[in-house]
Parts: C-alpha cells; structure tokens; sequence
C-alpha cells in the first residue's frame, strides 16, 4: 500500500494505491487522522481508484476516520469507480451509506463544495446562540 497527500483549494486529497490489507489498518488511520489534524479546516478526498483489493480489518482505518472527521465538523469522501475494490468493500460491509463516492475528484469536490455552502446557509439563518442538532 502506498499513500500520497496533498492540498487541492482547501480540500485535502489523500491517494492510496496497491492492495490494502488488516497489515495496513492503523498506517491507513494514521493517515487519515493526521490529514483531517492538519490547520485550515480541509474537508478530505479519499481517492482509492488504485486501491486493488480492500481487507474488510481496514475497513476500521475509514470508519476511524469517519469519525475523527464528524467531530472536528469536517467531511470525507471517496473517489472509486462503481465496481472498485472499496466501493465493493463498502457495499459488502453495509457502510457504503456513511461514505460518499464518486466518480473522480471533481465530483467530489463539487459534493464537497455544495455541502459547505448548504451549511453555511443554515448557519447564517440559525437564531444566535442555536447550535446543529
């Protein structure tokens, strides 16, 4: 497994390529985390598309992720083709509803774009003092 980052107009992009097994787990969700840890608030784009074959342990690295990524109010999606080996993965461990997935990184980050404007909008018009349920 290999694993590449970088930041695309305040969205953090982290590739991952090659087989990711139960061996990978906490490298995969140390990844995670400290991308999400990273100053500017980035929501995170998981591009998987090279990912061959997804161990359902490593599942527990995205799910990690997932979580670290709600309380710091931030976002994750995946970037996999339909039949893609997490795309699969996902479906075969009934967490495909937790994470978005799209086609490619411009989708995503259109997704990502919307949702950041949508919340902005239903902050803007929250009476001062009203948190998000």
């Amino acid at each position: 497994m290999e694993i590449h980052g970088n930041d695309e107009q305040g969205t953090c992009v982290l590739t991952v390529n090659g087989p990711v097994g139960s061996t990978h787990t906490h490298r995969l969700q140390t990844a995670l985390i400290e991308e999400l840890g990273r100053g500017g608030g980035h929501d995170l784009i998981l591009d998987m598309r090279q990912v061959t074959s997804l161990d359902d342990a490593a599942l527990a690295a995205l799910t990690t992720g997932r979580q670290r990524a709600k309380f710091l109010h931030r976002r994750i999606v995946v970037v996999d083709g339909d039949d893609g080996a997490t795309t699969r993965a996902l479906r075969r461990s009934g967490h495909i509803f937790r994470f978005p997935v799209y086609a490619d990184a411009d989708a995503a980050g259109a997704a990502l774009t919307a949702d950041r404007s949508a919340v902005a909008a239903r902050n803007a018009t929250r009476p001062a003092g009203v948190r998000a349920g």
